[in-house]
């Protein structure tokens, strides 16, 4: 029901066409009924060492969890144990190889032989599929269709484990983010996020959750699924927007998106490419940049592109309090008008990608349609060459994609001359989040 109401605010401000659904596999973030229950992943475990401690952990505690470790590493685990134990295996491939420039038939073969080494190590075929490398593009949605039996793909709750570099960083995202119905993952691989596994656990218990395995939780997944563009990542508590890391599947467009600011020089080549090209894009803008630099922002403006606000000064909205949300995000508003002359941002998108609930309900009494964060990160912000960036994007993009770019990366603008008609040339057409989320909002 709540996510029902929340497709209903949504469309009711970017209303658009109806589209069939695409014949993939479902992608699940969360079970939205399961309101005391939470399932926790673990992901990439190869030594049997480690593999025992976790169990160890896990019977300390008493909870179930779902491991999606690659098939070939698992001959060398007790996985028969661990089945005696409650827990279950998902389906993670054979070899952790990265899916993104694979072809169907490659990536099902790929499927099919992980889930043989799940049942021939001894536990029960998989029924949850996690690919390696969080890559959910479209080629990985239809091989994973064809499972027998059949699989549902589950997401789940970023940790965070990509931008933050400690244990307790990584607990106090999961601390202001996880709720009752959500998957979450840790990568064990990610020392941070390993090391932040007891107190994860802790946490979740203190709050009263329930662990379980991804079967369980998907017991009281509903028997019809809301589209993928109306379903955020968790439902939002009355007065909180919808986080939307990508659009849907079913049509073939991509939102491009630039964050933060930059030399007047290299916004003004970027803009110049994207004129040339016919391309509007969102542009996620620090309020603090937009003061000093007007002219570029009524130039955003003035060429069609959406503003959206990215915050004033760029803090991490998960270590602040609800006062210091407000006037982050008030005080970029309001430079973000002055600057362009006109219009309102309707999207926000928090730096760093950190946030909480106490931030969606901020945004909720700000006026905010959602929070919107990305699904394809060039990483232009770490100095990667021109060619590293055009392949990763290529790589990672499908329908429905929001990619994040920043304005101050210094190859960014030569990998959007290859990027956009090499996209287009695959037959995506590139539009705003705005214009993403109304072709998919059937």
């Amino acid at each position: 029901m709540r996510i029902a109401v929340i497709g209903a605010i949504i469309l009711a401000v970017l209303a658009g066409p109806a589209t069939a659904a695409a014949a993939a596999v479902a992608i699940v973030d969360r079970v939205p009924a399961a309101d005391k229950q939470v399932a926790l992943t673990l992901e990439d475990i190869d030594t049997a060492v480690e593999f025992g401690a976790v169990l160890d952990l896990c019977k300390r505690w008493g909870i179930k969890v779902t491991f999606f470790i690659k098939g070939e590493a698992l001959a060398a685990l007790p996985v028969k144990a661990a089945v005696a134990a409650g827990h279950e295996f998902g389906n993670h491939g054979l070899g952790n190889e990265y899916w993104g420039g694979l072809k169907d038939e490659a990536i099902a073969a790929d499927l099919a032989a992980g889930a043989a080494a799940v049942q021939a190590a001894g536990a029960a075929a998989p029924r949850a599929v996690r690919p390696p490398r969080n890559y959910y593009g479209d080629n990985f949605r239809r091989a994973a269709a064809k499972l027998t039996p059949p699989a549902v793909a589950v997401k789940g709750l970023d940790t965070g484990d990509w931008f933050v570099a400690s244990p307790e960083a990584v607990a106090e995202q999961l601390r202001g983010a996880a709720a009752g119905g959500d998957i979450i993952n840790i990568n064990m691989k990610v020392k941070a996020a390993a090391d932040a596994l007891p107190e994860v656990v802790h946490d979740l218990k203190a709050r009263g959750f329930e662990l379980v395995t991804v079967s369980e939780l998907l017991k009281k997944r509903p028997a019809v699924e809301p589209p993928p563009m109306r379903r955020p990542d968790y439902p939002p508590a009355d007065g909180a927007v919808p986080v939307i890391r990508r659009g849907g599947g079913d049509q073939p467009y991509v939102a491009l998106t630039f964050d933060d600011g930059g030399p007047a020089w290299r916004v003004n080549e970027i803009l110049d490419i994207l004129r040339e090209a016919g391309v509007r894009s969102t542009f996620f803008l620090l309020g603090e940049w937009a003061a000093a630099n007007p002219d570029a922002v009524r130039r955003i403006a003035a060429e069609g592109h959406e503003i959206a606000n990215h915050s004033y000064s760029h803090p991490r909205f998960n270590l602040l309090d609800a006062g210091a949300m407000e006037e982050e995000i008030a005080a970029a508003r309001t430079a973000l008008r002055e600057a362009a002359g006109s219009g309102e941002a309707r999207f926000f998108r928090p730096p760093y990608g950190a946030y909480n609930r106490t931030l969606t309900a901020v945004l909720k009494a700000l006026g905010y349609v959602a929070m919107v964060m990305w699904d394809v990160d060039s990483r232009d912000w770490s100095g990667l060459s021109a060619a590293a960036i055009v392949r990763r994007v290529l790589d990672d993009t499908a329908a429905g994609s929001i990619v994040l770019f920043h304005l101050h990366g210094a190859h960014t603008a030569e990998a959007l001359r290859e990027i956009i008609p090499a996209l287009r040339a695959r037959g995506y057409s590139l539009t705003t989040v705005g214009g993403l989320l109304r072709a998919g909002s059937g």
